[in-house]
């Protein structure tokens, strides 16, 4: 009996698998992707969060966002990890719309907008609480939201933890 094979790299499929359909409904990319669309950029700090009239177009500040607080919740903190990211990782691909900015777009992105950045986190953290809150079986969403609750550091959630039991 034969090993288990992967299909020919080199074979063209009648269904072609689309990013979509990779990831699920309930993945936390899709969270950052709906959290990231309904945030107020210009409110928040963000420069930018027009296009420009003329000059080379940039990225949209709400892409560069969206890899960031991807590569906070993986654990990610490089700009050169998460440039190789975007290259090789399905879920990034999905989120970015297989945008591929470089390290240095990321890290400067990370250093003109470091206050507004630390604040879009905190409203995350923030909504994926809150929604937590509001729903009647938190147990259906505890599942979604378990890796980003899990991603805060450990002492804010002890923190919490303590003063709710105290």
């Amino acid at each position: 009996m034969g090993f288990i094979q992967g299909e020919d790299r080199g074979q063209a499929t009648m269904f072609p698998v689309t990013l979509d359909e990779l990831i699920s409904e309930d993945h936390v990319c899709r969270v950052i992707e709906a959290f990231v669309g309904r945030l107020p950029m210009e409110a928040l700090g963000f420069v930018r969060a027009e296009p420009a009239e003329t000059g080379r177009p940039g990225y949209d500040p709400r892409d560069l966002l969206k890899v960031y607080l991807y590569g906070y919740l993986q654990q990610i903190r490089s700009s050169r990890r998460l440039e190789a990211e975007c290259k090789r990782n399905v879920e990034v691909m999905w989120l970015l719309g297989r945008l591929v900015p470089d390290y240095k777009s990321i890290a400067e992105f990370r250093r003109l907008h470091r206050e507004a950045v630390t604040e879009a986190g905190a409203e995350l953290v923030r909504f994926a609480r809150s929604a937590l809150q509001c729903v009647k079986a938190p147990q259906e969403l505890l599942l979604g939201f378990s890796r980003l609750l899990c991603s805060v550091k450990p002492y804010v959630v002890w923190q919490d933890i303590t003063t709710r039991n105290s």
